[in-house]
């Protein structure tokens, strides 16, 4: 699918939210080579992203994304519980999924 999407992207043609999260999905899963990727981000950002394919991109990642189990569902923060929903956290910086069930907030 990457391949097909470089294609198109270097046309100047707009991916369909389908097309970019099945592609998106090859990168995050390892599929596509680093070539591949950097080709396919260097082309999307020349042209330029459409909603539909940050759309798409998202949903992939998420997907892909380890979801985050909280004891009790509480987060301490500088003294200060904060309740928070399960599907509303996401790790977004470290290396994450390493079961220590410490949060990084950075």
């Amino acid at each position: 699918m990457i391949r097909e999407s470089i294609k198109k992207v270097v046309s100047g043609e707009d991916l369909s939210e389908a097309e970019m999260e099945k592609t998106m999905k090859e990168v995050v899963t390892g599929k596509a080579t680093p070539a591949q990727i950097g080709s396919f981000i260097t082309a999307l950002r020349m042209k330029g992203e459409t909603v539909e394919e940050i759309l798409g991109a998202a949903k992939a990642i998420k997907a892909k994304a380890v979801k985050m189990h909280l004891n009790n569902h509480l987060v301490n923060i500088d003294r200060d519980e904060i309740n928070l929903e399960e599907e509303t956290m996401i790790d977004t910086s470290g290396p994450g999924g390493d079961g220590t069930n410490i949060f990084n907030v950075s």
